[in-house]
């Protein structure tokens, strides 16, 4: 069985169909809000006018609107399996193997699919598992035929009451909620704690047999409601738990008789939904807008209905058409990006050889020269210009003047200075061995490259040292 299938549509039709009564309601989704009618109002199958159930499937058959019933949790499968996996997708695998252990009939009998995921303590994936057998799906669909109705979806009844239940009650983190539906032939109870789905009952007996609350059904329900409330409260304190009443009205005295029943198990709030005759058909409309709670589809494969092939069909076709125009406007984004590009690359081009041109003061200048005309012209004027750039260098007196007034403040003596604009040397004599260094380097700071050469302290106690540097034409050292 597939994923399932999100609907384009913001109208959807939900049927609560039993022995004797049927209840329709539509549901509009506005902004995110559902907003629901009456269009069927617990009637007798029989009665309900044709005209209104021809309308409900003229919506349908023009893709307006979906049209969806339950199966009863009686005649359907929902739990939780434990995989040893911890890959969602391999979990999703293996679930139909886990599954067939655990059905009391053959897979291959079934409609099946994984719904909903969660991880374990140990880090391992749990799956949500629904199956039916394909015989009760058939003999379900004939029953709604009969009735006027030709559901395109088919939901599991326990979890259409958990969405509906979650949607309208806010649910306590970690608190208990127990979903009581009684219907006209069974009783459906499901179990979840805070917003996530447990397990769910049937129990075989309707409003009609619950009506005294001292009938042999009524005992047994409350019996068997006691039962499985106590296996779902750890032993080791009881926490809150919520009872919601749904269904067609019953009595009061079998309410209170049950809810008695549970005074030695804690906290337990007992309250009724909105409306609870038409809380299930709330929910299968509601689980068809709502694509956040999980739901399911028993009618596919040669199950399906026509209405719903074609939706499928016209999904593809839009996300099709989504992929194929994104794919146009990434080709036009593309196109139009090469496009800039090009054009900023012509203005780029165009800037450099209008640059090379001016200065090698020529008009043609080979596309793709332009750095080797432009260093060739520069090299071309560089003695035109050396002189005006020389006028405006420091002048060697400067330099001069530091390297007198060092040699005045570490009582050097200078026998010979040469200073050119990249040569320089300088004899003299020092009291120190290193004071030669400090002129060495004051030089080197300048760009000059330097080798010093020292002689041994003669009669007058002083070091005589010979500076050579040189630098590189520009003010680069020399190599």
């Amino acid at each position: 069985m597939p994923d399932s299938f999100v609907y384009q549509v913001n109208t959807a039709y939900g049927a609560d169909l039993s022995p004797g009564r049927l209840i329709i309601v539509k549901s509009v989704r506005r902004r995110g809000k559902d907003a629901e009618t009456s269009v069927v109002y617990d009637e007798d199958p029989g009665s309900v006018p044709a005209d209104v159930l021809d309308s409900i499937r003229n919506e349908m058959n023009k893709g307006q609107a979906v049209v969806a019933a339950c199966l009863p949790s009686s005649e359907s499968f929902a739990r939780w399996l434990q995989t040893p996996l911890a890959s969602r997708a391999k979990a999703r695998k293996v679930a139909p193997s886990l599954l067939d252990i655990q059905l009391p009939f053959p897979l291959e009998e079934c409609v099946h699919d994984t719904i909903q995921f969660r991880e374990s303590g140990d880090g391992r994936i749990d799956v949500l598992a629904v199956a039916a057998r394909t015989s009760d799906i058939a003999a379900r669909l004939e029953l709604l035929r009969r009735a006027g109705i030709e559901p395109m979806r088919l939901d599991h009844e326990a979890l259409a009451l958990w969405a509906q239940g979650r949607r309208e009650i806010p649910a306590e983190r970690d608190a208990l909620r127990v979903i009581a539906y009684v219907g006209a032939d069974h009783s459906t109870l499901v179990f979840g704690r805070g917003t996530e789905f447990l397990s769910t009952h049937s129990i075989r007996a309707g409003a009609a047999a619950l009506e005294a609350a001292d009938s042999e059904p009524a005992r047994r329900f409350i019996q068997r409601a006691q039962q499985l409330l106590r296996s779902h409260i750890p032993e080791q304190g009881a926490p809150a738990a919520q009872w919601v009443w749904t269904g067609p009205a019953i009595s009061k005295t079998f309410t209170r008789a049950l809810e008695a029943g549970f005074e030695s198990f804690g906290d337990i709030t007992f309250l009724s939904a909105r409306d609870p005759a038409r809380f299930l058909a709330r929910g299968i409309a509601g689980s068809v807008l709502d694509n956040q709670t999980p739901a399911c589809n028993f009618r596919l494969g040669a199950l399906a209905h026509p209405e719903e092939l074609r939706h499928r069909s016209r999904e593809k076709t839009r996300i099709a058409a989504v992929f194929l125009a994104a794919g146009l406007v990434l080709c036009g984004l593309n196109a139009g990006w090469r496009l800039l590009l090009a054009k900023q690359k012509e203005s780029v081009q165009e800037e450099l050889t209008s640059l090379a041109q001016q200065m090698s003061r020529t008009s043609r200048v080979p596309r793709g020269q332009e750095v080797l005309v432009a260093e060739r012209a520069g090299r071309e004027q560089a003695p035109l210009t050396a002189p005006f750039l020389e006028a405006f260098e420091p002048s060697l007196m400067n330099l001069v003047g530091g390297i007198v007034d060092l040699a005045r403040k570490q009582n050097m003596t200078l026998e010979f200075l040469s200073l050119k604009k990249d040569d320089a040397i300088i004899r003299g004599a020092a009291a120190e061995w290193s004071q030669g260094e400090l002129l060495a380097g004051l030089l080197r700071n300048l760009g000059f490259t330097t080798d010093i050469q020292r002689q041994d302290a003669g009669a007058d106690e002083r070091v005589h040292f010979t500076l050579k540097a040189r630098r590189a034409a520009g003010g680069e050292a020399a190599p």
